[in-house]
């Protein structure tokens, strides 16, 4: 990434990348793959509330707001049958 856009956005974007990318990755080396699957199990005692909140740092992050919106524009109007 150019300085610019550092600047401009801070390392949000890397860090979020390497959160979502180190796991899997680690999972293919046999030394750290016990501790990538322990992890997981530990995720599924996090509050379902803390899940919205991490997908709207990501959403917030990588700009997905607009794309957000349309779609919950789309289905409320598809289930009001408008």
């Amino acid at each position: 990434l150019d300085r610019v856009s550092l600047k401009d956005r801070g390392l949000k974007d890397e860090f979020i990348l390497l959160v979502v990318f180190v796991p899997l990755i680690l999972s293919f080396i046999p030394d750290y793959a016990e501790y990538v699957q322990e992890g997981f199990k530990a995720l599924e005692f996090v509050p379902e509330y803390y899940w919205y909140i991490v997908g709207a740092v990501v959403i917030d992050t990588f700009g997905f707001r607009s794309m957000v919106r349309y779609l919950l524009e789309f289905f409320s109007f598809k289930f009001r049958g408008k």
